[in-house]
């Protein structure tokens, strides 16, 4: 199964599809957030995501190498590192981004409590790429 960042773990109907989508094991997840807030949330609601793994952006382990490798991906527009350190920790997105870059994760699904721009921008300045040089975006309101 491919390995799914989640960005959006407060929000109920991520939380019900990793739970949904791991006790079939139909992906791997991670969820960011405090894994406190995010368990008892999901305990609140009565879901079970004992499969989900939970990494917190906030004291990450792979932080230096998410940051090295911004810097690098960015270099022609002159990211120093401090920079893509404030980037990557104030900017969820980034960070679930950076996860697919570094190879830490095959994909993202985020846009239920972010705009479609906050969504897209980190991965077109990350991982764009000649070969492929359109983005799609769905949105569906059920």
């Amino acid at each position: 199964p491919q390995h799914i960042v989640l960005p959006e773990s407060l929000d109920r109907r991520i939380l019900e599809a990793a739970a949904y989508v791991t006790q079939r094991g139909l992906a791997h997840i991670t969820l960011l957030g405090d894994s406190t807030v995010v368990t008892a949330e999901a305990r609140k609601l009565g879901l079970d995501i004992s499969k989900c793994r939970i990494q917190n952006p906030a004291d990450p382990p792979e932080l230096d190498k998410y940051v090295d490798a911004l810097v690098e991906a960015r270099k022609k527009k002159g990211l120093v590192r401090d920079v893509a350190f404030d980037t990557i920790n104030g900017d969820i997105n980034f960070y679930g981004v950076m996860m697919v870059h570094c190879g830490d994760a095959d994909g993202m699904v985020s846009g239920a409590c972010h705009t479609t721009a906050a969504t897209v921008r980190p991965a077109m300045q990350v991982l764009k790429n000649p070969k492929y040089p359109l983005i799609s975006s769905v949105f569906f309101m059920c």
